[in-house]
């Protein structure tokens, strides 16, 4: 993580989530986090085709140039993107994964890059353990001007999923009762982006990537 407001969420999220799969979302006490607030995301229905971004930050939308809030989130990608966010997500769901994003945004007409954007995804849960919210952060990379106007498209640079305890959350608590979290098979197979000579392909993980 390079920006302090994906940091900064992160311990708080961690540090309420103590040995658990997750917090849950009337855990998180937005007093606690004010300073991250105009950053901040949160999705519903994560893991299905219609999540959509139930609130977002001021910044945020002031950097993309529109009201983010109740948007599709996976409108907001190409295609090829969109796979990869969707698996990362199933990932961050069922497993307790938390995913961090870097994406590029461009104006339209622009050749050269736009700006780079960090986003931290950390999942929330509610009845039953069960994933239904999303809680994350978006915040511009470094000092850059943007004109908030993303018509020249939107590009996943990287992709990553870090387990808090080390790996996913089944296999770090094998002790614990059956039933708490959904079984997991240790060789999964999870996409990510692999870029080579400006082009993107979408890598997964071989049948043997758990031995």
């Amino acid at each position: 993580m390079k920006q302090a407001t994906s940091k900064g969420l992160y311990d708080y999220w961690n540090a309420v989530r103590g040995r658990r799969l997750a917090p849950r979302r009337y855990e998180i006490e937005p007093s606690q986090i004010v300073s991250f607030l105009s950053e901040t995301i949160i999705l519903e229905k994560p893991d299905q085709d219609e999540c959509r971004v139930r609130v977002a930050g001021t910044r945020i939308s002031e950097w993309l140039g529109f009201e983010l809030r109740g948007q599709r989130f996976f409108d907001l990608w190409r295609a090829e993107d969109r796979v990869v966010l969707m698996d990362n997500l199933t990932s961050i769901c069922a497993h307790g994964g938390v995913g961090l994003f870097e994406f590029e945004v461009r104006e339209r007409g622009m050749d050269c890059a736009g700006a780079s954007f960090e986003m931290l995804l950390l999942p929330l849960t509610h009845l039953e353990d069960q994933v239904e919210r999303v809680l994350g952060s978006i915040t511009i990379m470094g000092e850059q001007s943007f004109a908030g106007d993303i018509s020249g498209g939107v590009t996943l640079i990287s992709n990553e999923i870090i387990w808090p305890d080390g790996r996913p959350f089944r296999l770090a608590h094998l002790d614990r009762p059956s039933g708490l979290t959904p079984a997991i098979d240790p060789r999964m197979r999870r996409a990510r982006l692999v870029r080579c000579d400006r082009r993107k392909f979408l890598v997964y993980d071989g049948g043997r990537a758990g031995e």
